[in-house]
């Protein structure tokens, strides 16, 4: 950041000569991260001037970045009550905030900057990212127009001003600003910046449902799209639109030729010509798609997803045969990946019976002749390990567990050194609920290629389910297990002789004695480790299946902080992750990617949508009711979590004050009783997944308790709606109203009162 831009010089005019040089030195030393040295130079301007604003504001600063931040937070509010004036000092001020991801309070304080200093552009600049960031966009339209008449010349700011219009919804307005960059800027522009701007300008056509304009203003631009596909996608939805289906057809017909494996194309096809695929067809539908598709597979007979798109309106003895087909062409080629193309025909029985004949026949046929069914020619040895394997799985699939285990365990006989059969044969003891055989089948698996990273998480996470299974023994199970740990160590000093097979059947007791939990850590090692410090790097990479196990491990085992922690850094990912985006807003524009950032903006819109992020929200409720009104046990679990996770650095001395890593826990002198942060938490969850059915029964139950009536009602409702089968549905229905019975009605806001009457005796 360079702080003397535009005029931010004359903030220093008290200051001496020598001291404004040393003023930029202790910025110069801030920006190179060299905090040490910046202090040094500060405190010598301090000496001389220790009211001197902009420099206790730079001293704050650069304690943030040391992390301390409560000094530095101290100091540079001092700086700003001697100097409310100061352009720098605000400026300064923000990015203290931006430093510690606080956007809103960096935009006021910018905001108070250029109250100082009106037009400076680098923090208007700064002011229109946080403003695109908070999603506040009728500011960020202002901004923007600021921007623009301040410097006209450069496109980026006409492109600025023209998306800030598009994200507040006046896409009328952001197509003409578009128009006039297009005008001013046309000769020096490049081809694919132009053609960002044509397809945005289609976009905001597509928004005011122009259809027939936008159709017009596609043909009249055709030659500026750089990307044929995209021009094609756009003129489909348009002929789709307008229902001149010939026309989509030519041109889905054309993007076909570009895209021979892409199956969503033929489906858009035959629907525009009246075959729908997830509807029960006529014959005659039937027949004419079949024949469709077959003129299709004779242009591209390699192609595999035409046979499999086929198969799907074929039945019987055709079926049957197009089937055989299709899965003797896998088998020769040993494709694993057979069985999941072929899941979507379970939901039909009749075509389940006809896979079932054809499993039985050729696997028969396989085992005894080495040919398949009706047929004389002798194959490979491998084609019948493979159809093992697709016939373990089929059987899986349709609940015959006993004989996928049998079939699966034939395979391993027949060839051991394949790792996709460890796979299966471990999923087929989870359904039948063995999960100890499961994780050890499954490590027997990953050994066979240490390098393989899916079957290493694979047997990390079954190793972490299985832990969550076992069961602690009892006070009499550990006296006999102590008792046989004598008696193996008498063994032991009998036996003099000690051969390498003892050594390593020692090894392996002792393993076995081993916490199954610290075993998967050790597995997890293999990819995770952080070689400058030795511990797992799993919350770096952002691991959430792992720190989600994890936490519901160490939670079924009554280890509650250890459980709190790994929720807490779910909940903070999706946090970080949601602000990376912040420097992509300027980014964007530089590079002119327009349609890949409103893209961005759109998917970070359902960022939280995730049952992860619900999970970790969930959890952590959990964690906090079990200790909310406990006051010892809380402080207990916030001390626990402080020392397991606070960053010892080796330069510095540790601070009390320091923000520990990327968790930001709650002040235990502060908020002892958490019960405040549990509603703000299951409003948080509900609000970003409203359908995650086990977060509303936690929250419902909370809401009855703090007598929130709204937000449990909104629950209820949810609850009856879509999960009245359910016992659990029906207990805290009969809470709610039980409880609500029994408040005193009196502190309930009287314009609400009747309609929560109203609801509750409804449900």
């Amino acid at each position: 950041v360079n702080m003397f831009q535009y005029g931010a010089e004359d903030a220093l005019g008290k200051l001496p000569n020598r001291d404004k040089t040393l003023f930029k030195d202790m910025v110069t030393a801030y920006e190179n991260k060299q905090y040490k040295e910046a202090l040094k130079k500060g405190k010598k301007i301090l000496e001389k001037h220790p009211e001197h604003g902009e420099t206790l504001c730079l001293k704050g600063l650069v304690l943030v970045s040391m992390n301390k931040r409560r000094e530095g937070e101290d100091i540079a509010k001092q700086a700003i009550y001697k100097n409310m004036k100061s352009f720098l000092c605000w400026q300064m001020y923000g990015l203290m905030f931006m430093a510690e991801k606080e956007y809103a309070q960096a935009k006021s304080a910018f905001k108070m900057a250029l109250n100082n200093h009106k037009g400076n552009l680098q923090v208007l600049r700064d002011v229109a990212a946080l403003e695109a960031h908070l999603r506040d966009y009728d500011s960020l339209v202002e901004t923007r127009r600021q921007l623009l008449q301040a410097k006209p010349q450069i496109p980026n700011y006409w492109a600025g001003f023209g998306i800030a219009n598009y994200l507040k919804g006046e896409y009328e307005e952001a197509r003409k600003i578009m128009d006039s960059y297009l005008l001013s800027f046309n000769e020096s522009m490049k081809t694919n910046e132009a053609s960002e701007i044509v397809q945005f300008q289609m976009m905001c056509l597509l928004k005011e449902n122009k259809i027939s304009e936008a159709l017009n203003f596609l043909i009249e631009k055709e030659k500026t799209f750089a990307d044929q596909t995209i021009l094609l996608e756009n003129k489909i939805k348009c002929y789709t639109h307008l229902k001149n289906n010939e026309k989509a057809i030519e041109c889905l017909e054309q993007l076909r030729e570009r895209h021979p494996e892409n199956i969503d194309l033929y489906v858009q096809i035959l629907e525009l010509k009246g075959i729908k695929a997830n509807v029960e067809l006529s014959k005659e539908e039937e027949e004419k798609a079949i024949k469709l598709i077959d003129e299709y597979i004779q242009q591209h007979p390699r192609s595999m997803n035409l046979k499999l798109m086929k198969l799907k309106f074929l039945g019987g003895e055709a079926f049957k045969k197009a089937c055989f087909e299709y899965i003797k062409a896998f088998l020769i080629k040993g494709v694993p990946s057979l069985f999941s193309s072929l899941k979507i025909f379970y939901k039909t029985s009749s075509k389940v019976e006809i896979l079932q004949k054809l499993i039985d026949e050729n696997l028969q046929s396989l085992k005894e002749k080495q040919t398949f069914e009706g047929e004389e020619e002798l194959q490979d040895p491998t084609i019948y390990l493979w159809m093992l394997m697709f016939a373990a799985q089929h059987y899986k699939i349709i609940g015959n567990l006993e004989k996928a285990l049998e079939l699966i365990n034939e395979a391993i006989t027949h060839t051991s050194t394949l790792p996709e059969l460890y796979v299966i044969k471990a999923r087929i003891l989870k359904h039948l609920n063995k999960p100890d055989e499961a994780w050890r089948t499954l490590n027997e698996g990953r050994e066979l290629d240490l390098a393989d990273r899916y079957m290493n998480a694979r047997t990390v996470k079954y190793m972490i389910r299985a832990y969550s299974t076992h069961v602690p023994l009892k006070e009499d199970e550990k006296e006999k297990e102590k008792e046989k740990e004598k008696e193996e160590k008498k063994e032991e000093k009998e036996d003099e002789e000690d051969t390498w097979q003892k050594r390593e059947e020692k090894e392996r007791k002792e393993e076995e004695k081993r916490d199954l939990l610290e075993r998967a850590e050790d597995v997890m090692t293999l990819f995770s480790r952080d070689h400058r410090e030795g511990q797992l790097n799993v919350h770096i990479m952002q691991c959430m299946w792992y720190e989600i196990e994890m936490a519901k491990a160490h939670f079924l085992k009554d280890q509650i902080p250890k459980s709190m922690q790994m929720f807490k850094y779910v909940y903070r990912h999706f946090h970080n992750i949601f602000n990376d985006q912040y420097n992509y807003h300027g980014y964007a524009l530089r590079r002119g990617n327009f349609l890949a950032y409103l893209d961005m903006i759109e998917a970070t819109e359902k960022h939280y949508q995730n049952n992860y992020f619900a999970e970790a929200c969930l959890g952590m409720i959990k964690c906090l009711r079990l200790y909310s009104k406990d006051e010892k046990k809380y402080i207990e679990m916030q001390k626990t979590l402080k020392m397991s996770t606070k960053k010892k650095d080796d330069k510095e001395e540790d601070d009390p004050d320091a923000k520990l890593g990327d968790i930001d826990f709650y002040d235990i002198q502060t908020e002892k009783n958490p019960y405040q942060q549990i509603i703000s938490l299951a409003i948080e969850g509900l609000k970003h997944n409203p359908k995650f059915k086990e977060l509303h029964f936690e929250a419902m139950d909370l809401f009855i308790e703090s007598k929130k009536w709204g937000q449990a009602i909104r629950s209820a409702i949810f609850l009856k709606e879509n999960h009245s089968n359910l016992s659990q549905t029906k207990e805290c229905l009969e809470k709610l109203a039980t409880e609500f019975g029994k408040c005193d009605k009196t502190k309930i806001n009287k314009n609400f009162l009747p309609e929560y009457e109203k609801e509750i005796a409804s449900l």
